[in-house]
């Protein structure tokens, strides 16, 4: 393997604060992704409708990498009756994380120049403390942000605001991208690549309750494949100078 992977701990902060860790997973194995139809700990498990794939331990690009798979019998007309509404064209699984404020999640996707328009993948996160948020940064093709103008490239997405463009539109295709959406005491913080591309009021909440991969299926791009890599959550700079008390991380990403 040519990449090493993130060293998996866990760390306590100081006695009567609340617990802050890492958390990584590199998909090297089949194994490595355990899914379920409904919510269960260390399990992938369905968020609004299962893709077709959804499969850890897949050679692409030289090395293993998580294969999420779009495909025809998820189209909406192919569906359910009662899952035949727009809503169920995202198709994702779901990993709860439950980490504190102070904490970063990421991952690595690869934007496929071969994607048609329609194509919509992005990492989600939903954020609570009684007030829900929901960020999101997502890879679309020929989508619309609001303004009725087709857009291609990389956006994100934050409740009650809608899509922002950023500075990544017209990203190069056949790359590897990382996302991050932080946390902190007062915001969300979304980056790309360690550049960041917006921030908003993180609407009083305090935990990343889970993450979620979604792709978009609505017959217009057709059956199509994502693949993912290196996920994991890390403590902020903030935390991780508390946790250091306690001995800390070292991280090295693969590609």
């Amino acid at each position: 393997m040519n990449r090493s992977t993130l060293i998996l701990t866990s760390l306590a902060l100081a006695s009567g604060a609340a617990s802050a860790g890492t958390f990584s997973m590199d998909f090297t194995n089949p194994g490595d992704v355990v899914l379920s139809s409904t919510q269960a700990p260390g399990a992938w498990y369905t968020d609004r409708y299962a893709p077709g794939v959804f499969e850890s331990g897949v050679m692409f690009d030289g090395d293993y990498r998580l294969h999420q798979g779009i495909r025809s019998d998820g189209n909406q007309a192919n569906r359910p009756t009662s899952q035949n509404s727009d809503f169920y064209n995202y198709q994702g699984r779901k990993y709860d994380v439950n980490a504190a404020s102070g904490t970063t999640v990421s991952i690595d996707l690869y934007v496929d120049s071969g994607w048609n328009d329609g194509v919509r993948a992005g990492m989600w996160t939903t954020m609570s403390n009684g007030n829900l948020t929901y960020p999101i940064i997502e890879y679309v093709v020929a989508g619309d942000n609001g303004d009725g103008n087709a857009y291609t490239g990389f956006r994100w997405w934050q409740s009650g605001l809608g899509w922002s463009s950023t500075s990544f539109e017209n990203a190069t295709t056949d790359e590897w991208y990382t996302l991050e959406i932080e946390l902190t005491a007062t915001d969300v913080l979304f980056s790309i690549n360690g550049t960041s591309i917006g921030s908003v009021d993180n609407q009083g909440a305090h935990m990343i309750d889970n993450v979620i991969l979604n792709a978009h299926n609505q017959g217009i791009a057709g059956e199509y494949d994502v693949y993912w890599d290196n996920f994991g959550g890390v403590p902020s700079p903030g935390a991780a100078s508390l946790l250091a008390m306690g001995g800390l991380i070292g991280a090295r990403r693969r590609r």
